[in-house]
């Protein structure tokens, strides 16, 4: 029989959506003249995209793992 868990699990932190809506607001502040706010929103939308792309690796790296030798 399953338990049910003490706590809810959340949604992921970053996902695809949410680094692209993050870099289209920077292109934004580009288009507005707004570079400081520009840069730091790149940097963000980077930061995002590279913790799915790590998070992904780790996903297939866990089930390459075999048990027992």
């Amino acid at each position: 029989m399953k338990t049910k868990r003490k706590f809810p699990t959340f949604n992921k932190k970053s996902d695809d959506k949410k680094s692209d809506d993050t870099a289209a607001r920077a292109s934004q502040a580009v288009d507005e003249g707004r570079d400081r706010k520009a840069n730091r929103l790149f940097k963000k939308a980077a930061r995002q995209e590279n913790r799915e792309i790590r998070r992904e690796e780790r996903r297939k790296k866990k089930k390459n793992i075999v048990y027992g030798r």
